[in-house]
């Protein structure tokens, strides 16, 4: 159970760096190609009864051209815990002598998609592809689907954005999960000068396991354009429930190219 539903939850991290990250593509409109990498700390219980702490690098592209924008993220992860078995997902580990076991691994691969279909209306789409056909700790083994929408103005300096959608989950063969709705709702403040960008973001899943209260997160970013092509940003979050991380910590750069 945990390693899908760090998945889904990574996803807010994603969907605010893309709120947070925009600025900088308009201070320079000719540059359609971005590469971004993000480093994230998160750590929490969930249903256990020891810390798991995860460290995700995240790698990314993203193209843009007037209405219409995909991006394709890569996540690397090591995972810090004391699980002693309480999971049965495979993963190459290392017991350490203080009790601790390492496993790192590549997560699913996902893509993000979103096209302008009226004044500050898109239509979103995601695919989560598996890394492993087979399912591991970081993977579960089966292609996840999303279709959404999502709503972004702004209002002199201050931007509302705000997103929904309906998620379509393949089950492992252990777990069977319920297709939840997502929603978020944003609010962000532009300097003037269109530099720098606070945001603040609250995401909530309905029901993906049964029994088991699904993610719910607030979270804050900062982002700061450090020139025209590199921006630099950073985020925290504090989740809700045994299915989110209780904190997460993150920094990322942007490259327009």
């Amino acid at each position: 159970m945990y390693s899908v539903s760090r998945q889904k939850y990574n996803r807010g991290i994603l969907v605010l760096l893309l709120m947070v990250l925009a600025p900088l593509a308009g201070l320079s409109a000719k540059k359609n190609w971005s590469v971004s990498s993000v480093f994230s700390y998160t750590t929490g219980t969930y249903i256990y009864d020891s810390r798991v702490d995860n460290y995700t690098l995240y790698l990314g592209g993203r193209y843009s051209h007037d209405d219409f924008s995909v991006s394709l993220t890569l996540p690397l992860v090591i995972q810090r815990d004391q699980l002693a078995g309480e999971t049965s997902s495979p993963g190459p580990s290392v017991s350490m002598e203080n009790g601790y076991a390492f496993t790192s691994g590549v997560s699913d691969i996902y893509l993000y998609t979103e096209y302008k279909v009226y004044p500050s209306l898109y239509v979103t789409g995601q695919v989560k592809a598996p890394t492993s056909l087979n399912g591991s700790l970081f993977s579960s083994g089966k292609f996840d689907y999303g279709l959404g929408l999502a709503f972004r103005k702004m209002f002199g300096v201050y931007r509302i954005f705000a997103d929904a959608g309906y998620l379509m989950l393949g089950d492992p063969g252990q777990i069977d999960y319920e297709n939840p709705f997502v929603y978020g709702i944003g609010l962000a403040r532009h300097a003037p000068n269109g530099r720098s960008t606070v945001s603040f973001y609250y995401q909530e899943y309905s029901t993906i396991i049964k029994g088991l209260k699904p993610p719910r997160q607030l979270s804050a970013a900062y982002f700061r354009a450090l020139n025209k092509t590199l921006g630099i940003s950073f985020y925290g979050s504090k989740g809700f429930g045994e299915s989110s991380a209780e904190y997460t910590l993150a920094i990322g750069f942007n490259v327009l190219i």
